[in-house]
């Protein structure tokens, strides 16, 4: 009668099994240890190309101020745009999403995380006046608008605009400014923010120098 065994595995097969399984095990952690700084630099990368684009085109959206005109007394016209501690707004002819010029705001606004964030938003114009822009401000919505995040986490943000006061025919930087008295836009807008890691003054050429649209004279 023949007599069935069951030997089992050698000393020296598990010897080998393990040293395989080691092998592979490290290999694999490796694998993945450059897939993840691959990632990591593509993520890099991104982000810091998404700030350079973000940069880029909002010294091209101040440039692109535009004398958008706006009545004031119904005969006399001045370009429009308005600044004070928590937000710019202006008429721009290079939009972030739309086509055609905008009534862009840039607003400091209460961060989801922490701090503040300066929140950018845009609305096509048609042909509103002062009232309707103060009006889709007021009331929230120019929220329905293009939005974009420009600044993230910050705990200060200024905003300061140099312009000339047309009856000293003398130029200053100031905090708050609103062309519908100061008849002229500004030669530049400054922008200061700070954060845990991040500090910065940036100042904006506005390439446009109109001013008080004087009344016909019949």
């Amino acid at each position: 009668m023949l007599r069935r065994t069951n030997s089992g595995y050698t000393l020296i097969e598990v010897i080998i099994a393990l040293a395989i399984f080691t092998a592979m095990s490290v290999f694999c952690v490796i694998t993945l240890n450059q897939a993840l700084k691959q990632y990591k630099s593509v993520m890099d990368d991104g982000l810091r190309f998404w700030d350079y684009a973000k940069g880029f085109w909002l010294v091209k959206s101040f440039n692109s101020i535009f004398d958008y005109y706006i009545s004031i007394d119904g005969r006399n016209a001045v370009p429009y745009f308005y600044c004070d501690a928590n937000v710019i707004s202006y008429a721009t002819t290079a939009p972030l999403a739309n086509e055609g010029p905008v009534i862009a705001w840039i607003i400091k606004e209460k961060s989801a995380t922490q701090g503040y964030s300066l929140v950018y938003y845009e609305m096509p114009i048609y042909t509103g006046g002062v009232k309707d822009i103060e009006k889709l401000y007021k009331s929230g919505h120019y929220k329905d608008g293009t939005r974009a995040i420009i600044i993230d986490n910050i705990y200060k943000a200024t905003f300061q605009v140099y312009v000339m006061d047309l009856n000293t025919a003398k130029s200053a930087w100031v905090n708050v400014y609103n062309s519908i008295s100061g008849r002229t836009l500004p030669e530049f807008i400054a922008l200061s923010y700070n954060g845990p890691d991040k500090r910065n003054s940036i100042i904006f050429n506005v390439r446009n120098n109109s001013r008080f649209k004087e009344p016909d004279v019949e």
